[in-house]
């Protein structure tokens, strides 16, 4: 809404699309429990996203795992030794 003057207000319009995911069922009960914490519905926390997309021009979170999967010594030990001849 835009406040020109004392009486006149102008209302702004913003076109709505639809959105459609498939998701796992599980997973989605399980996260409109957490956006109701945050008093979210699952409807705005994807807006939310999506606005955070923008803001910093690609993912707002990293994708490497937090813990990556390390490889066995036995098999570093091999691989150290193959590189060695």
């Amino acid at each position: 809404m835009l406040k020109l003057g004392p009486s006149v207000l102008i209302m702004a319009t913003i076109a709505k699309t639809l959105l459609r995911a498939r998701v796992d069922s599980r997973r989605k009960l399980h996260v409109e429990k957490i956006f109701k914490r945050y008093g979210l519905t699952t409807s705005e926390a994807v807006n939310v996203f999506l606005a955070k997309v923008e803001e910093v021009d690609g993912l707002p979170f990293d994708l490497r795992p937090a813990d990556p999967i390390q490889a066995p010594k036995a098999f570093v030990g091999k691989l150290w030794d193959s590189l060695d001849t």
